[in-house]
């Protein structure tokens, strides 16, 4: 039996996917809109936007080069309103606040996003928006936390509180603890411009005198309505086992990675942790480029923008579905998402399922075309949540060997006494630049 509940309060960081350009974008009509939309609300939600099976989102560092990739796309269909938080008594007192609302496929789907720095260790800070208490977040040891609120949680994403406003517009405000700021329209260049920027640099580590020493490093920052977010990611394999290993950064210690029996370890940093991940030491360097060291233990290596060329491209091909299930003899209602990625010949599939209003603690079969793949496990309050990936993390599970290997718009999904169909198919080719920056 398959089931997860829904009762962390942090959020996945997921790079937004890539898109066609602008030009391209001319021809495609409202389908390519919707796919656009779906692209940039999947952030959150997906993003699903945390994939962490996600296409690298690169550009290359060399010859004078830029180190970042810029996105652009229509944001139809799609509001999103962002606040600064500060305190006028406290200036180490910082945090964000991001408004997301999008419909894709008659489906529509709110996000809040909360995140605080520097305020009181080991605290519970109520989160007002528009004078309204929606709920709470517990700072940790360093004074510093996030959550995610969705209409359509996943992983560790919570459910948006009943009382959560549904006439939010720029000029509300927004607090966390101390900190308060107000609901604004991100400024973009040009009309109806939404604008992202990720830089990604990876390293190859080795030992010189131990060649079964290996390892790699991966840094990554993602910068979307003036919100920034930080990801460095270590892995280390043939090293001592059960040691402990110091990871340096362009020559400052910024942690620690403990080894297995195999001699194998990793660990991720992130200026918005979640699940297992650890949050972003106050020491790691603001300034890192390309030919920056990283060494773990013994293994050493400089981080570089994967090469690909000036012209060099990434494709991927994605698939994303949804469907709204009701039950016309119950309050019963739920939604169903497939997601599917397949770049470089590798696919990864991501299957969420979330119900409202069902039988208390009761199990609800899942089926697809009438296959059953699963169960998902009912709360006290008749709701539950599930999702299933190829490449599972956190409390997600694996796919079902009986999953379908091929889903198209039209297919129905049941879960419970609900029942929907996906809409039709939403599946398009992106690819991503690398050029000269401006």
């Amino acid at each position: 039996m398959y089931s997860k509940h829904r009762n962390h309060n942090v959020r996945r960081f997921l790079a937004p996917e890539p898109l066609e350009s602008r030009e391209m974008l001319s021809g495609h009509g409202l389908a390519a809109f919707s796919h656009l939309a779906q692209a940039l609300a999947t952030v959150a939600e997906h993003q699903s936007a945390r994939l962490d099976a996600q296409a690298s989102l690169v550009a290359s560092t060399q010859a004078g080069l830029s180190a970042t990739f810029h996105l652009q796309s229509s944001v139809h269909g799609q509001t999103v309103l962002t606040a600064t938080l500060t305190d006028p008594t406290n200036s180490a007192i910082t945090g964000t606040a991001t408004y997301k609302t999008s419909t894709q496929g008659g489906v529509a789907t709110t996000q809040f996003k909360v995140s605080v720095n520097g305020a009181l260790a080991n605290s519970p800070l109520d989160i007002s928006v528009g004078g309204t208490v929606i709920g709470q977040v517990t700072t940790d040891a360093n004074g510093a936390a996030n959550v995610v609120f969705s209409s359509n949680p996943e992983g560790t994403q919570l459910a948006l509180p009943a009382n959560f406003p549904t006439d939010i517009a720029a000029g509300a405000t927004v607090s966390v603890g101390l900190a308060s700021g107000e609901l604004a329209t991100p400024s973009h260049e040009g009309d109806d411009c939404h604008r992202a920027e990720v830089t990604v640099l990876s390293a190859t580590l080795s030992d010189p005198t131990n060649s079964s020493l290996t390892g790699t490093a991966t840094l990554k920052t993602h910068t979307e309505d003036g919100i920034v977010t930080t990801e460095f990611k270590a892995s280390v394999k043939g090293a001592a086992a059960n040691s402990t290993l110091d990871i340096s950064v362009g020559g400052t210690v910024i942690g620690q990675l403990t080894t297995d029996a195999n001699g194998a370890g990793k660990v991720v940093f992130s200026s918005n942790p979640q699940g297992d991940e650890q949050a972003l030491p106050a020491n790691f360097p603001a300034d890192l480029a390309a030919g920056a060291t990283v060494s773990v233990g013994a293994a050493a290596g400089e981080l570089a923008a994967p090469s690909h060329g000036v012209g060099g491209q990434h494709r991927a091909v994605v698939t994303v579905l949804r469907a709204s299930l009701t039950d016309p003899n119950s309050s019963a209602t739920a939604t169903a998402t497939f997601h599917s990625k397949t770049k470089n010949d590798v696919t990864s599939t991501k299957f969420t399922v979330n119900v409202a209003g069902a039988a208390a603690n009761s199990a609800l079969d899942i089926a697809i075309d009438g296959t059953v793949i699963g169960q998902v496990n009912t709360d006290s309050m008749g709701a539950g949540s599930l999702v299933f990936s190829s490449n599972p993390n956190g409390d997600q599970v694996a796919l079902p060997v009986n999953f379908p290997t091929t889903i198209s718009g039209g297919a129905t999904i049941t879960v419970g006494t609900t029942t929907g169909s996906f809409a039709a198919n939403a599946s398009h080719s992106t690819g991503f630049q690398f050029g000269r920056r401006r």
